[in-house]
């Protein structure tokens, strides 16, 4: 009796294992304006932007001076990705105003008292 227990754990841990391992967190993808000048600009973007908390790929286009970042909505925001190529030394400016995931609505709320102008969930 004991070892039919075992063997059945056994088969529903690896029955179940992989559907965990292909749950996926939602992402979002959002676009933003930056003042680049150069191919160094774009290496500096590459260099620190992949790294921010939650980030999942990086697409920075010098042509059309855009940096579209694809994050984990609920490790991260579109305003603090955007204060993270700000530190980098670039003005910037959303192209997209995407909503912040509810867990993160606090620095919507601090970003859209900042700029007067951002447009938050809240007011929907």
């Amino acid at each position: 009796m004991k070892k039919l227990i075992q063997t059945l754990a056994l088969i529903l841990a690896v029955v179940t294992m992989p559907a965990l391992a292909n749950a996926k967190k939602a992402t979002k993808e959002v676009t933003y304006k930056v003042s680049l000048d150069c191919q160094s600009c774009v290496d500096k973007v590459m260099k620190n932007i992949p790294y921010e908390k939650g980030v999942k790929d990086v697409k920075v286009s010098l042509e059309k001076q855009e940096v579209t970042v694809v994050f984990v909505e609920d490790k991260n925001c579109p305003v603090n990705l955007k204060k993270a190529i700000e530190k980098l030394g670039y003005a910037v400016e959303m192209k997209n105003t995407p909503c912040c995931p509810k867990s993160q609505s606090s620095c919507c709320e601090k970003e859209k008292a900042r700029e007067g102008k951002m447009k938050c969930c809240k007011d929907k």
